[in-house]
């Protein structure tokens, strides 16, 4: 087993084409968020990369117990970071590899 599948060159590749991308999408992501004057703007870098993500991991890291916050309340950065994380972590493997690319530019939306 460890000869024929976890030293395949082909297994090797896909683990560090995964690595890759996942490194590169919570970089953009983190810094957009990170950037606490422009992240809430849609004309800004942040702002867009915000926007990419689904209002429903925003709406659960608003969730806090039996309360939910304001619609307008701005979330602090560890929810910002969590929110990012959470919205990783649930991509699919395609759905992560394609979004690597449309923002690379190596593809379009």
């Amino acid at each position: 087993m460890i000869d024929y599948a976890y030293h395949n060159n082909e297994v090797l590749s896909l683990e560090l084409i995964g690595k890759s991308v996942l490194t590169s999408l919570l970089d953009k992501f983190i810094n957009a968020i990170v950037d606490e004057k422009d992240y809430l703007k849609p004309r800004t870098e942040s702002g867009k990369l915000y926007r990419l993500i689904s209002r429903n991991f925003e709406y659960i890291q608003k969730f806090n117990g039996c309360r939910i916050f304001d619609s307008n309340k701005r979330l602090d950065l560890h929810a910002r970071v969590q929110l990012v994380v959470d919205f990783i972590s649930c991509m699919t493997d395609s759905y992560a590899l394609n979004l690597h690319k449309t923002l690379l530019g190596m593809r379009l939306p």
